[in-house]
């Protein structure tokens, strides 16, 4: 292939990503304004564990951890392992979380979010949304992906084989499945979230606020 026509390729690629993260950024803003609307006739407020969130432009703000948080899931019901949220996007969205996720996390001396950049541009605007929050709302986060693409240049190579030395390695495994659900397990050092688009960024958002405290460990 010409360089040239390998360019070319890449920018459409682009102009795709870009064309459907600007669907995906209209469709979020009108599911929080009927979000709050849903929500408006609760004078209590959205609180879980006693902690307040609040409706803001890009989803829900809380505070803990002396951190302000912004998520797109409030947590509305716990069983054992199984954490479920109401979404933003107007979805009620089940999370399983193997027990013990937020000490791995807090016991890290860096953490790598890594994913695969050969799924579909549709899928992968959840996933960079996933993995832009995770980054700047944990510490000491960095990106990879899980291997080399045009699509995201200059962004390394990151695996479970490199969960080691302190480094935590968080696995966004995004799904075509129609369900709306997540699943989040470990082993060692290595986390995986997996789930469809919307289940993914439930995912993120549980490994946000397990890590500050919003939610219990395991669930």
């Amino acid at each position: 292939m010409k360089r040239s026509e390998k360019a070319s390729g890449v920018w459409k690629q682009r102009l795709s990503q870009i064309a459907i993260g600007l669907f995906l950024i209209a469709l979020m803003v009108l599911s929080i304004v009927q979000f709050a609307n849903n929500n408006a006739t609760n004078s209590g407020g959205l609180t879980f564990n006693k902690h307040d969130f609040t409706q803001v432009q890009d989803g829900l703000s809380v505070t803990a951890g002396g951190k302000q948080l912004t998520v797109q899931d409030f947590p509305v019901a716990q069983n054992a392992s199984t954490l479920t949220f109401q979404s933003v996007y107007g979805l009620i969205i089940p999370v399983e979380a193997q027990p013990g996720i937020s000490t791995i996390l807090k016991n890290a001396t860096y953490i790598v979010t890594t994913f695969d950049p050969m799924a579909d541009a549709q899928r992968l605007q959840f996933v960079d949304m996933a993995r832009f929050d995770l980054s700047q709302q944990l510490p000491n986060t960095y990106s990879g992906q899980l291997v080399n693409s045009t699509a995201y240049p200059g962004v390394p190579v990151a695996t479970c084989a490199d969960a080691v030395n302190g480094a935590v390695v968080i696995q966004l495994i995004v799904t075509n499945q129609t369900s709306s659900n997540a699943t989040i397990a470990a082993a060692g050092d290595c986390i995986t979230a997996t789930g469809d688009p919307y289940g993914l960024v439930a995912a993120k958002d549980y490994l946000l606020l397990s890590y500050y405290g919003v939610i219990p460990d395991g669930g």
